[in-house]
């Protein structure tokens, strides 16, 4: 069953609640894989709805280990 975008963060913050070495990771929660990856969306196998990438990353100012991708409400 698809998840809106603020249930999806409500399982994310209580999982990086029970794991703090979660927070080193950066969460982008987009409603399509278009929205999370852009021209390169068509890459994506059709059942994936989400994905991690290991690189460092900068947001709002602090670095990252990799980033978590949510797609939501999704099909």
């Amino acid at each position: 069953m698809p998840l809106t975008k603020a249930e999806a963060q409500g399982v994310t913050w209580a999982f990086v609640r029970d794991y703090p070495g979660a927070l080193e990771l950066v969460y982008k929660f987009r409603e399509s894989t278009a929205e999370l990856y852009g021209p390169r969306a068509a890459e994506v196998p059709k059942d994936m709805m989400g994905g991690y990438i290991s690189k460092p990353t900068e947001h709002n100012g602090h670095m990252y280990r990799g980033q978590v991708h949510v797609e939501v409400n999704a099909r």
